[in-house]
């Protein structure tokens, strides 16, 4: 089984990396434009946001 490397790291701790700094980041800084605009707004902002990043991902692929 070969190992799969992004920029010279291992793939899954990449991104297990990348997912807990992101998460470190989002989580307070969504709780504060909750309270600023309350929570459905900032869930549809949320929501809008990653389903603009999961087309961006799906279209970036390459084919085969």
């Amino acid at each position: 089984m070969s190992e799969v490397t992004v920029f010279g790291l291992a793939a899954l701790p990449l991104a297990l990396t990348i997912d807990r700094v992101a998460n470190g980041v989002t989580r307070p800084m969504f709780g504060w434009i909750s309270d600023l605009i309350g929570r459905e707004k900032t869930m549809l902002i949320a929501f809008w946001m990653e389903a603009v990043a999961m087309t961006f991902g799906s279209c970036s692929g390459t084919t085969r």
